[in-house]
């Protein structure tokens, strides 16, 4: 028996369009499955989340949903550990968000390529 589930609905348009804006995007919703971190004196299991997305030395965790898809706890988990940690995490729940996000933190990843001393936050 697999432990693997269905990726949302909304990761491979998702996918599609940080693509599109010069991203490289890999998939790791199987990977989540086994996945495990401490956070906070908790240990969670799975949280992580579906896409990477890399350009140049930056990267933004995406995180996958349908419209009213919610955010588990080991997920958000995972987001706030990233983000303390001065990471890039982001919810995604269509072709909508992805691309005004996906442009921006592309934006944010240029500026930190150029030297422009750009915040990760």
């Amino acid at each position: 028996m697999s432990t693997y589930s269905a990726p949302d609905a909304t990761q491979g348009e998702i996918a599609e369009v940080w693509r599109r804006c010069g991203w490289i995007v890999h998939d790791l919703h199987n990977a989540a499955a086994s996945f495990r971190f401490a956070w906070r004196g908790v240990t969670h299991s799975g949280g992580l989340p579906d896409l990477l997305a890399t350009l140049g030395p930056c990267h933004v965790w995406i995180e996958c949903k349908t419209p009213r898809g919610q955010v588990a706890p080991a997920q958000r988990a995972f987001g706030e550990r990233a983000l303390d940690g001065g990471e890039w995490w982001v919810v995604e729940r269509g072709a909508g968000d992805a691309l005004a996000e996906a442009q921006m933190y592309r934006d944010r990843a240029l500026g930190v390529m150029r030297g422009g001393g750009q915040q990760w936050h």
